[in-house]
Parts: structure tokens; sequence; C-alpha cells
């Protein structure tokens, strides 16, 4: 039985309805009313979670990217609800929702910035310039990291209408119990987690299993992650060029991370560009030691806990990597003793009722 919700409503646009624990978690509040629009109907995690939870939720219904067709309709759907807030979640919402702002003055637009510099690292130009646009004719964003404020700032974005609410993950099933002996079950472990993406700087991460397999080092890299293709293909062309092809194994997409992280020794991250990376978030709740890039949003999340490296220098890098190896024990047992202090940082619930107070204090 779900308790009685406020009349106070926000709505939600995102841009899929395949699994989203963010969205899940701001949408359980009793505060006030949730209502969640999806611009992509293909997956049914979001919609089977709103059902089971009293949620109510609609869909643009589109299969794929047809930028006019769905203004038009989403146009249609603000004449029919008359929303008074609506939070919109990466890129495209956001931009649909600057251009409805224009027809639809006294609704409340928010976007929410879930990237950071990957604009200005591709010198697109085009996009930049619809980052400013839209922050400039929305009422107020949300940045998921002080580093995305730092960048909207740099674009020329007003700092006064900008806020920040990191995200907020569940705790982990359990903690991490590596099941890996090393001397005993073979080579150190690496294991890597994310989109097959030139943001995630994968090039960087074989390199540095370059420089430590020529160095003696005994490893082998598992990376869990789907994405571009054409990305992927010029990374095995690296690895190959590399000579590593032995010693990394891509295993794709995978449900269950945890299984793969209890198999590893260390957890190592080399991302150029991130706005508030969820696999940081993950390992560090899981107690999994952890090597990471301290660019972007990374940085925010580490604060506190690890110092990183900026993954451009391969060689220091792969020192960091050795120096991990070479104290494993103390690195596992580091890793294990900030679990409690990283799930208090990056709990959903906090969240949920930073998203709620900002909700109720525009509406």
């Amino acid at each position: 039985m779900q308790p009685e919700k406020s009349a106070k409503t926000a709505l939600h646009f995102i841009p899929g309805d395949g699994p989203n624990g963010l969205i899940q978690a701001i949408s359980m509040t009793s505060d006030l009313e949730v209502k969640i629009l999806t611009l992509y109907s293909i997956d049914l995690t979001v919609p089977n979670f709103c059902k089971d939870n009293g949620i109510k939720i609609e869909s643009l219904g589109f299969t794929e990217k047809d930028i006019f067709k769905q203004l038009i309709r989403f146009l249609i759907f603000l004449n029919r609800e008359k929303p008074k807030l609506v939070f919109a979640h990466s890129f495209y919402p956001s931009l649909i929702c600057a251009i409805g702002r224009i027809f639809y003055w006294k609704t409340i637009f928010v976007p929410v910035r879930h990237h950071n510099r990957v604009h200005i690292l591709s010198k697109n130009r085009k996009a930049m310039f619809l980052d400013q646009w839209i922050s400039r004719v929305t009422t107020h964003t949300i940045a998921v990291s002080d580093s995305v404020k730092e960048t909207l700032v740099e674009q020329g974005c007003n700092e006064n209408k900008i806020s920040v609410i990191f995200n907020g993950l569940p705790k982990p099933p359990n903690t991490y119990a590596p099941k890996h002996e090393v001397g005993k079950d073979g080579p150190f472990k690496v294991i890597a987690l994310g989109r097959i993406d030139w943001q995630k700087n994968y090039e960087g991460m074989l390199r540095s299993v370059s420089v430590l397999r020529q160095n003696g080092v005994n490893l082998e890299l598992n990376i869990l992650g789907g994405g571009n293709q054409d990305y992927f293909d010029e990374l095995k062309g690296l690895q190959a060029e590399l000579d590593i092809l032995n010693y990394v194994t891509w295993s794709g997409r995978q449900p269950d991370i945890y299984k793969y992280l209890n198999e590893a020794d260390l957890f190592i991250h080399t991302a150029i560009d991130e706005a508030c990376p969820l696999v940081l978030i993950e390992t560090l709740m899981y107690g999994i030691p952890v090597i990471s890039s301290n660019l972007g949003g990374c940085r925010d999340v580490l604060k506190g806990f690890y110092t990183g490296r900026n993954p451009a220098d391969v060689t220091e890098f792969a020192n960091d990597i050795l120096e991990v190896l070479s104290n494993l024990d103390s690195a596992k047992e580091y890793a294990k003793s900030i679990t409690d202090a990283a799930f208090e940082r990056f709990n959903p619930t906090r969240m949920q009722i930073e998203y709620t107070s900002f909700s109720l204090k525009l509406l």
C-alpha cells in the first residue's frame, strides 16, 4: 500500500525505459507525486517498476531518433497534461524541453546535466551552443557533480541558475569477497566496467597494461561493457599492435557485475570525461581496490577516498596499478574500510530527498 501523495507533482522526462536506478530512487518519495515520461519505448524495466510502485508513467513511444517528430509529440503532451514542473534528464530531453519553454513559458523546465565536457573535447560547437542556450532559456539546471557545474560556468552559463545534486545508488547486495587467490590462481586479475566509447579512454587502459606486461607484471584485464562498434574495432587493432591479445578479454555487457568484480583483484577506470560515474560509485560501495582517472566527475566521486591520476600519463598510471598489486592485502583492507562512508555519501535516499526538496521549493 503506497502512502498518500501530495497534490504537487514533478514530471521526470527521461530518454528511455531501460534499467535506471537513479530515476527509480528519485521517484520513491511520499512528499509529492512523481510522474515519468519516456522519450523511447524499448524496454519494460522502468514501466514494470512504476506499475509495481503505483507511479504514473507515459511514453512518447519512439524506437529511433527523430527530433522533429519527438518535439511535436512532446508539445502535444504538454498541451494535454499542462505539467507545472518538468525535469529533463540528459541532452535530448533537455533540448526538447528548452524548445517547449518557448511555447509553454508557465511550465518550470529543469534540465538535469548528466554529461560533462564531451562537447568541448569533441569540439562540437553546435552542441556547446545548445548547452548554453538550454541553460539560458530554462528555469534552472541540476548538475550531477561539481565538475559539471564548473563546465557549465566555463561555457557561459549563469552560476546562480545551477544546483548540484550528486547521483545516488542502492547499496550492493553484498561486499567484496574475492575468490581469486594470487599465487594460487595464476596472474593478477584486473577489471574495468563501462560503455565502450572514446570518453572512457580504453586505449590508455590498454597501453597501461602493455607497459606492465613489458615490465614483467603477470596480469590479465577483463573489460565489461558494450557500445560503439567502430571504436571497439580500433581497440582490437591496438590490442594486437601492443601484443596483448592473450591478456585482455572483452566480456561485453553483463547483468551481474558483482560476480566479475569478485573474481578480480583491482578495478581500473581511465575515463577522460565523466559527469558523475556510476561505476566508480558502485565499486567504492562494493569495496574492491580502485585505480582511477581523476578527471571531471571522477575527481568528485573519489574525493576523500582516493587521489586518482590523469590517465594521459600512461607510465605513471601503470605505476599506480603496480603499487596496488604489490601491496594488495593492505589495498583490499582499505577498500573494505570505506564502503560505509561511500554509501553514506551516495545514498539514493539522500538524492531523493534533495530532488524532492528542490521540487517543492520550485512549486
